[in-house]
């Protein structure tokens, strides 16, 4: 294995990289590798199961969500998104449909449309439409923790210019990532940016217990959406 050390004004340099800083000295040093080969194991094994284990619990809400859409949207119950994938392999991505114009492949313009129904927000606002995205964590195309999925039609722009933009695709994507709320809600436009900067910072802290953190965090959001839209609905009714 090969390590660096660097000064800390060189640090920015090594956006996405593992590093840390040595203690009493001026220096950082830098990891080849951002998790260990039992952590690289350990997140596989991770994946499959609890993925399982996910679907099978939801196989009842499941069902009850493709009845629901198929009454209050109609059409397809599905919607796809091709994405990058790890080294930039295509993938495709299935996600419940929350709006009527939803189209099978929407692409980059189904970020902007606004569900009509009480079940497509429901949907939205809890995230349950990425569900049926833990088939392709099953199958090892995604990764519980991991950047947010970038679309293969998303048109290029300045930040796709970053020195580090190709970073994000040295691992899996993820069914959930490390991004503050207000941005794990938003679209992608004009945040591209901001959620860039998030994804190196994933990268720098990869680990075992980062993934478990992330989790728990992104658990509780879920949570507390649920609990607020069931608020919501008790008012009008």
């Amino acid at each position: 294995d090969v390590t660096f050390k660097i000064l800390p004004h060189q640090a920015s340099y090594f956006k996405g990289f593992k590093k840390e800083r040595l203690s009493h000295t001026k220096l950082y040093k830098v990891y080849p590798d951002r998790m260990r080969a039992w952590e690289w194991g350990f997140k596989r094994l991770t994946d499959f199961i609890v993925s399982v284990m996910l679907l099978i619990l939801s196989l009842p809400f499941l069902l009850v969500a493709i009845i629901a859409s198929r009454i209050n949207i109609g059409g397809k119950i599905f919607v796809k998104e091709r994405c990058f994938g790890l080294n930039r392999q295509e993938i495709t991505i299935p996600k419940f449909r929350v709006s009527k114009s939803q189209t099978e492949f929407m692409g980059t313009s189904g970020y902007n449309i606004t569900p009509e129904t009480f079940w497509g927000r429901f949907l939205r606002m809890s995230r349950f439409e990425r569900m049926p995205m833990l088939f392709p964590v099953l199958l090892g195309k995604m990764s519980l923790v991991g950047p947010e999925p970038v679309l293969t039609d998303e048109k290029m722009n300045s930040v796709s210019e970053h020195p580090n933009y190709d970073m994000r695709f040295l691992v899996k994507p993820g069914l959930i990532s490390n991004y503050p709320a207000r941005l794990s809600t938003a679209n992608h436009t004009g945040l591209s940016e901001l959620k860039l900067e998030w994804d190196l910072k994933y990268l720098e802290s990869m680990s075992t217990l980062t993934d478990f953190k992330i989790i728990i965090k992104s658990t509780m959001g879920i949570w507390t959406k649920i609990l607020s839209i069931g608020a919501v609905n008790q008012c009008w009714i």
